[in-house]
């Protein structure tokens, strides 16, 4: 994670780190769409593209990472690498929207959908 002006100067860097980072990435997505709400894998998809760009989904929260279509070729096999390197820096995206929430950060919600019952996450109201 780069640092600052100030933290270079200073020789250190503000509290916290990467799971630090990772809530407060998501806490800001949140009250950006503030009118929305979204699961978890919704997020650490959002959260994926923050760290490495829109042609990498990365795994669901479950740990699951689906192989890259066409495993023989070397594009393919990079992206897999990056997609599974993405998430190692990530931190768990389940435990950081747990933190937001015992906070009183975000709030959460289960909905039942035609795929099964999920749970929501949003920003929460002032």
């Amino acid at each position: 994670m780069p640092i600052d002006a100030d933290e270079w100067e200073a020789g250190r860097t503000e509290e916290g780190g990467e799971d630090t980072h990772v809530k407060e990435k998501l806490l800001e997505y949140l009250e950006l769409n503030d009118t929305r709400a979204y699961t978890a894998d919704e997020l650490a998809k959002v959260y994926a593209r923050d760290v490495a760009g829109d042609a990498v989904a990365g795994e669901s929260p479950e740990g699951t990472s689906p192989d890259a279509p066409g495993e023989s070729g070397m594009f393919e096999r990079f992206l897999s690498r990056v997609n599974r390197t993405v998430f190692r820096r990530s931190g768990n995206i389940s435990e950081a929207l747990a933190e937001l929430e015992a906070e009183g950060r975000i709030e959460s919600r289960t909905i039942e959908t035609p795929d099964g019952k999920r749970t929501y996450y949003r920003a929460k109201e002032d």
